[in-house]
């Protein structure tokens, strides 16, 4: 079942990206079936900085958070 969860939550992060970006943090806060790093590039390409700065908050990258919001 995770893994099922995992693609499909994979993909809700690159649509909502792509034509929702007003539910893409909100996916990101409640969920954690979807791969971080996948998520925060997806997030750097677009420079979408407020979920930038919530997955590397989460994932405990304080110094690459503290540098990315300069």
């Amino acid at each position: 079942m995770k893994v099922q969860a995992r693609k499909y939550h994979s993909i809700l992060v690159r649509l909502y990206a792509d034509f929702a970006r007003e539910k893409l943090l909100p996916l990101l806060r409640r969920s954690d079936h979807y791969p971080i790093q996948e998520a925060l590039n997806i997030c750097k390409q677009r420079r979408y900085n407020p979920e930038m700065v919530y997955l590397l908050g989460s994932n405990g990258n304080r110094n690459v958070l503290i540098y990315s919001i300069r």
